[in-house]
């Protein structure tokens, strides 16, 4: 979405949704610690990649401007803070899926990326 942003929309509004979706991020991963303290695990991690889906799948006609002029800075952002609300979501799943004796071998695989 990025490129594509920058492809349609130019360096400024390119910058602007870097700007937003960073600013947003803070926020909202405060918001997926929390949630994952206090609702289970795997809703909360089906909830956040159906979001990630319709996101996706919204970026298709944003992408082709059959959508408004903003609709790819908003794809952008909302891809952002889908992504910082999975991260944490995803970090805390391993042991709510995984036997105790797979738990050492499973967090030490890279499950988001952000190593």
């Amino acid at each position: 979405v990025r490129y594509e942003l920058l492809e349609l929309g130019g360096v400024r509004k390119f910058a602007s949704a870097q700007v937003a979706t960073q600013i947003a991020r803070v926020f909202m991963q405060q918001v997926a610690g929390v949630m994952t303290d206090n609702y289970p695990l795997k809703g909360l991690y089906v909830f956040a990649e159906a979001t990630n889906l319709l996101l996706v799948l919204a970026m298709f006609p944003a992408t082709y401007g059959l959508s408004g002029g903003g609709s790819l800075f908003a794809v952008n952002v909302g891809l952002g803070l889908a992504q910082a609300f999975t991260q944490p979501v995803a970090k805390s799943l391993p042991p709510a899926v995984v036997a105790a004796d797979d738990l050492a071998v499973v967090n030490s695989w890279d499950l988001t990326g952000d190593k």
